[in-house]
């Protein structure tokens, strides 16, 4: 006869369930919460246990892979929000260093406007001018965008072990 083990209190190991179609993890948690108080007494004194037992998406266990009084709070993610808060940063950056650009252009610009309008330019046809100039830089700008997706979305594909869809073939949520 083998080994019966009947100490529930030995927290070391991961257990992996699969839930029935049509059960959320809220209910089940509510079932299982108090199972294990149930079946460990502490000692000789009957004196219940106050473990708690819980279930976690198998697939947050990659980003959230450190627990705190036992619920999975950090990890990875947290690299997540580093690297999200860095990101806006530079955004920010990049947005001060293209103010301070546009305004140190604009002086150049005013020269040009001053030539244009002794011609004979109206305000209406300069205004037109610097937002057509405007909207061919930002479509540019889109389309350098696009194709530097595109090259190097395979290699990144590879990298983080995943396959990202392709600009050039949009994913519409619910149709596959």
């Amino acid at each position: 006869m083998g080994f019966v083990d009947e100490n529930w209190s030995n927290n070391s190991t991961y257990t992996y369930v699969l839930l029935r179609e049509g059960t959320t993890l809220e209910n089940f948690n509510a079932k299982i919460r108090l199972f294990s108080q149930n079946h460990i007494n502490v000692g000789d004194n009957e004196i219940k246990s106050t473990n708690e037992i819980f279930a976690f998406p198998y697939k947050n266990t990659y980003l959230y892979n450190k627990s705190e009084n036992g619920a999975y709070t950090a990890g990875r993610i947290q690299l997540v929000h580093l690297f999200t808060w860095i990101g806006v940063f530079i955004l920010l950056v990049a947005c001060i260093n293209f103010m301070n650009l546009s305004t140190a252009r604009s002086e150049r610009r005013a020269k040009e406007v001053g030539v244009r309008k002794v011609v004979g330019a109206q305000r209406k046809s300069l205004i037109l001018q610097f937002i057509v100039e405007s909207i061919l830089i930002s479509i540019g700008a889109m389309i350098l965008a696009l194709v530097a997706i595109v090259l190097v979305l395979p290699a990144f594909n590879d990298l983080v072990e995943k396959t990202l869809p392709s600009p050039s073939c949009p994913v519409i949520p619910g149709y596959s």
